[in-house]
């Protein structure tokens, strides 16, 4: 009854709040709703500016979880009550991933719907699996920085009531998230780097059968400068036998393994941020490079670097909370290929056989093979977009194949509503690794227009670039396709998308 009461009374503070404001007021606490309940009750104290900004969200997150889990729930419908349940479960897995969004511009502590990079706070994700990218932005748009319970959305409303979740339950999960104006510390750093090398090995983990170990060798001077020296003779008296006397053969001195290991140095420019050693030269040591540096410098973007700091972090293996692609879970992608591609009526039978592979190199692909080939298009944008929604790691090679006959005039199920594909997510990719861009026309100003292809899979691809002149040769585009090819993360469409993008 007491947190009721309070809830309550937060929700009547709150409706009276001066909408006009242009500016959001700072608040204190992780949650306007509960405040920093949830951190008391497991550390026994309040949370000071030692305390990280992930631990915070982190520990607000499960313990409203916990809470909702365990509310009340007799008046709801069956439907709502298995949407509440399957939400709460995709809440669990957003808290765990541990990516959140970023407050870089509002002095304080604000909740943000989504950040400069496209990502979702707890609600906007939760939205996002029910409704739709295009729905999170609409909201966006016009509540980046305000409080739930202050949103005028009827779409929030109506998910509400869907979900079986009440506004002030929302308002409970929604975390606000603080800007620290404070100098980095030596310990910010090591946290910081941590979370970006476990980010980074996540993501370059499908190179890692391309790792090659390195070994600290001894550098070797230079024959050519070095004279020979002839060994001494040695002194034979007259008339005795000279023996010819050779060096004890002694084991060379083992040589010593370097430690994949992360350097980084603070303050600093962005190419010499961070060092890679102990990796062999090769894709798997660029791509480590490319994402622990933008990663970091993201995440150093709201410290004031005042003193030299310098830390070397372990890079170590996959994450255990990382699934692997089973041979069963392959299985049931086909399946459901299958079941899907009945829609693609025709007025004969058509036999299908349908391969859907799995490799490192280029992860989930599915092939089919139609006979006679009609509809085929259809057929085939199924199958692709069935074997793109698969976000797993691939760990080793896989094959599973059906064959099946699609008979004259079958009666199709119903195709579920596809939800249509904006490149909003993609462009705020592109913006957010325009330093790497710009490095490879050497920061020179002028306009640069990018032409970049979004695949299936979520991978985007350059298609042409115009650049200031006199940088249109061949290195430069080599050095921005290879850029934007390293920008991961995108929204996946139905089929490949084209767009023209102004840094």
């Amino acid at each position: 009854m007491k947190l009721v009461a309070s809830l309550v009374l937060t929700f009547a503070v709150l409706v009276t709040h001066n909408a006009d404001a242009q500016v959001p007021e700072p608040l204190e606490t992780i949650n306007p709703v509960v405040g920093d309940q949830s951190f008391v009750e497991r550390f026994g104290r309040a949370p000071n500016a030692s305390d990280s900004e992930s631990l915070r969200i982190t520990t607000h997150l499960a313990w409203v979880e916990a809470e909702l889990r365990g509310a009340d729930t007799d008046h709801l419908n069956d439907a709502q009550t298995e949407e509440r349940a399957r939400l709460l479960d995709a809440l669990s897995d957003y808290r765990e991933r541990g990516v959140f969004p970023i407050n870089n511009e509002v002095a304080g502590r604000r909740p943000r719907f989504v950040d400069h990079e496209g990502t979702r706070c707890a609600v906007g994700h939760l939205l996002e699996v029910t409704e739709g990218q295009e729905a999170v932005m609409a909201i966006n748009e016009s509540h980046e920085w305000d409080l739930l319970l202050e949103m005028d959305a009827p779409a929030l409303r109506a998910f509400a009531n869907e979900s079986g979740f009440t506004l002030v339950e929302l308002a409970m999960i929604q975390p606000t998230y603080g800007w620290r104006d404070r100098g980095l510390t030596q310990g910010d750093l090591r946290r910081q780097t941590q979370q970006s090398v476990r980010r980074a090995v996540a993501q370059c983990d499908s190179v890692r059968w391309q790792r090659r170990r390195i070994r600290d060798r001894p550098t070797k001077p230079d024959m050519a400068l070095v004279a020979p020296v002839p060994p001494p003779r040695p002194v034979v008296p007259p008339g005795a036998r000279a023996r010819i006397q050779r060096p004890p053969r002694t084991r060379p001195a083992p040589r010593r393994r370097m430690p994949p290991t992360a350097h980084v140095v603070t303050p600093a420019n962005q190419e010499n941020l961070v060092r890679i050693l102990g990796v062999a030269s090769g894709p798997y040591r660029r791509c480590l490079d490319q994402r622990i540096t933008q990663d970091l410098t993201r995440r150093l973007a709201r410290f004031q670097q005042e003193r030299r700091l310098e830390v070397r972090v372990p890079i170590t293996g996959r994450p255990p909370q990382t699934r692997e692609l089973t041979q069963a879970r392959l299985d049931q992608v086909a399946d459901q290929i299958v079941t899907e591609i009945a829609t693609c009526q025709t007025n004969v039978n058509q036999r299908v056989r349908v391969v859907v592979t799995a490799t490192r190199a280029r992860g989930v692909r599915a092939l089919v093979q139609v006979r006679p080939a009609r509809n085929r298009r259809c057929i085939e944008t199924i199958a692709n977009r069935r074997a793109a929604s698969v976000n797993l790691l691939v760990a080793r090679g896989l094959t599973s194949q059906r064959t099946v006959t699609i008979p004259a005039g079958a009666v199709a199920p119903p195709v579920p509503p596809v939800t249509s594909y904006s490149d909003a997510r993609a462009r705020a990719m592109i913006d957010g690794n325009a330093w790497a861009i710009r490095q490879c026309i050497q920061n020179q100003p002028g306009p640069v227009t990018l032409t970049v292809q979004v695949n299936v899979n979520g991978r985007m691809q350059l298609m042409g670039a115009a650049l200031p002149p006199g940088l249109g040769n061949g290195g430069t585009l080599s050095c921005i396709a290879t850029a934007v090819s390293r920008i991961g993360g995108a929204d996946r469409p139905a089929r490949t998308h084209t767009f023209t993008h102004d840094l």
